[in-house]
Order: C-alpha cells, then sequence, then structure tokens
C-alpha cells in the first residue's frame, strides 16, 4: 500500500460505482487512480482534497480514503465555476506523473481555504502559466488589474487565450 495525497482534477464514471479519477498529487503529480464507489464512503468530486492509500504505484486502484474536504466557496457559485475552470486549466497543462510539490500545496490551500476570492484564484493560475513557461507577463501588472471585476474579466480572457495557444502549439 501507498499513502496519497492528491486533489481530484476530473471525474469519469465508468459503470455504476466505478469511476477514474485524474488526480493531482505533491509525490505523483498527476495521476489516474480508480475507485470503487460505495454508499458507506463518502463520494469525491473535482476540487475534493483527500489522503488515502492506492494498492500499487501501478494499478492506481483506491483503497482507503483517511480524510476528505470538498470546495465549497460559501454559496458561491461565481467562485466555483471559476476554481472548476481553473482545475480543467490545471488539467490540461499538467503531464502525468511529474510530480509539482509547490503548485500541490498552493492548489491544497485553495481548495481547503473557505476565505478565498477571485483575485486569489486568477493570481494562482497567471503565475502558474509564467512557470509552465507558456508565457512571459508583469506579476506587478496582474495583481493590479484583479483588484477589480472588469481586470478579473480580462485576466480570464487572458489566461484562456495563452491556454489554448499553448494547447495548438
Amino acid at each position: 500500500m501507498y499513502p496519497l495525497e492528491a486533489i481530484i482534477l476530473r471525474k469519469v464514471r465508468i459503470d455504476e460505482r466505478k469511476v477514474v479519477l485524474t488526480c493531482f498529487s505533491s509525490e505523483y503529480g498527476k495521476i489516474d487512480v480508480f475507485h470503487r464507489e460505495t454508499p458507506s464512503v463518502t463520494r469525491l468530486d473535482t476540487l475534493s482534497y483527500f489522503t488515502g492509500q492506492i494498492r500499487t504505484k501501478e494499478h492506481n486502484t483506491l483503497t482507503n480514503i483517511y480524510k476528505m474536504k470538498c470546495f465549497l466557496p460559501a454559496g458561491d457559485y461565481n467562485l466555483y465555476d471559476l476554481a472548476g475552470w481553473s482545475v480543467a486549466v490545471l488539467y490540461t497543462l499538467l503531464p502525468h506523473g511529474l510530480p509539482y510539490p509547490k503548485l500541490f500545496q498552493i492548489l491544497k490551500s485553495i481548495t481547503i481555504n473557505h476565505d478565498i476570492c477571485h483575485h486569489d484564484i486568477l493570481l494562482f493560475l497567471i503565475q502558474t502559466c509564467r512557470d509552465f513557461g507558456i508565457v512571459q507577463c508583469d506579476m506587478n501588472h496582474y495583481a493590479t488589474l484583479l483588484q477589480n471585476d472588469e481586470g478579473q474579466k480580462q485576466a480570464r480572457s487572458d489566461i484562456e487565450w495563452w491556454i489554448s495557444a499553448y494547447r495548438a502549439s
């Protein structure tokens, strides 16, 4: 058995009980984990943070879940939507099997912090795009831009453009 601390980036249902969870962990990076849902186990969904065990590193079958926390931004649907979109961006950017411990810790704090705001998530994505070499940008400019709603819309538009250009290359 191998310990796993992860955040779910994507969930694909195989059948009524079986799912494939694409998880991001500090130690293994982005990996696919097989999981059998049962009525006695709380369901894991996108943006859930959990610790547990996998049987082997090769088969990645989740056997035990010790603690779990879901991303619930206090009823703010727009924030939940933005966080879900940011996870989709990360799913696109992260290669399978390469760990990014610092990135995991930041995403973990965003996922379990109920006082998070749009500014924090967008700044995190801009920094991630910069760290991955997708764009060269002035972080001070974006920190200032993100202070109001119009600036946040512009930043999200910029990120979408960067990601689409990255996918096309």
